[in-house]
This record gives C-alpha cells, structure tokens and sequence, in this order.
C-alpha cells in the first residue's frame, strides 16, 4: 500500500470512529433519559451538588514591617522569618495597626484615637 492509501484508509477510519462515537452517545443519553423517566428522578438526585468549601484566611499572626507581608503561623514560614527569632516579629494583643505604626508605615491620624473634643 502506498502512502496516500494509507492516509486515505485512516481519514475513512476516523470519521468511522467519530460516527461510532456520536451513535453511542446518543444510545446512552436515550438510556439515562429512559431511566430518569421511568423512576421520576428529580435533577438534584441525578446531579448533586457538593457545597462549596469556604476556606476563610486565618489573622495574621507574625508581621515584617520591612516587608509589610503577614503570616498567620500555619505551614512552612516564609523567608523573611528563616534564621530569626519569631518573638520578634509577633503580632501584639494590639495587632497589625500598631505593628505597622511601630515601623513608621501609618501617619499619627490613622492610629490616634479620638478624644470627643472636637
């Protein structure tokens, strides 16, 4: 068989299979709708949805002032913490406002708090 032959049988043979391929499908859809008739399935019962698995952001925990990136203490820490005491980088009971304060990153106004005589 020559190489054109050859191209030609398999043209034949793929658009074979993809005949194939469609009659089949339809076969089985006619089946499941047979079914899905036959026993009064509703929707959900044929295609359940699973729900959507809310992963909240843990509060951060340790803060870089010089990089202003956070970590919520959870998994492998991140680089500018390697080869440091964790101590230092802590988030106080006042949080990451006062830590961003501490490291010059807020203006006065953001962190005052306000008096009542204005």
């Amino acid at each position: 068989m020559s190489l054109a032959q050859l191209e030609s049988l398999r043209e034949e043979m793929d658009a074979a299979i993809k005949q194939v391929e469609r009659d089949e499908r339809q076969a089985a859809l006619q089946q499941i709708q047979s079914l899905i008739e036959q026993f009064g399935f509703l929707p959900f019962e044929v295609f359940p949805r699973k729900p959507l698995e809310l992963k909240h952001k843990l509060p951060a925990k340790y803060y870089d002032p010089d990089t202003g990136q956070s970590w919520s203490g959870r998994g492998k820490p991140p680089r500018w913490m390697q080869g440091k005491d964790p101590r230092q980088f802590l988030i106080q009971k006042e949080g990451i406002l006062a830590a961003m304060e501490n490291a010059g990153l807020l203006s006065e106004s953001v962190t005052d708090t306000p008096t009542g005589d204005d």
